[in-house]
């Protein structure tokens, strides 16, 4: 069954991930043809950014150690820095590079930025917004 606008993969923030090809807003892909959305809650202003990743498909060994991380903490870390680079601006390979990627993933409010993890049993989830 296909999952409409109506019908939330997760929730965070007062909104929801959907999973849709064509829904406007903060997208990403899923690396196996999947595009998900997030739908802020009606009246919400603030700025958000989404990634999702399947747990199916391992992170690469060179990103993992880079973010000092290994297993599920390296493809949650990894979601977050995706979220800290959409919503800085900043490539995401750019912030891979800095001497402590780490910092933007456990302590995102340096930067003014909340992240919720919204993961399920096949997608990693991380929404983020800077109000």
């Amino acid at each position: 069954m296909a999952v409409s606008p109506a019908d939330p993969v997760a929730r965070a923030f007062g909104g929801r991930v959907v999973r849709s090809a064509t829904a406007p807003g903060p997208a990403s892909h899923d690396g196996a043809g999947g595009r998900y959305v997030f739908l802020p809650a009606a009246g919400d202003t603030a700025a958000y950014a989404l990634d999702v990743e399947r747990r199916a498909q391992d992170l690469p060994a060179a990103v993992a150690a880079a973010l000092g991380r290994s297993g599920d903490a390296a493809a949650q870390g990894w979601t977050a820095l995706e979220v800290v680079a959409k919503l800085t601006g900043t490539p995401v390979l750019a912030l891979l590079r800095m001497p402590y990627p780490a910092e933007f993933i456990d302590r995102p409010e340096q930067f003014g930025i909340e992240i919720e993890r919204t993961d399920t049993e096949d997608l990693w989830i991380a929404v983020g917004r800077h109000p």
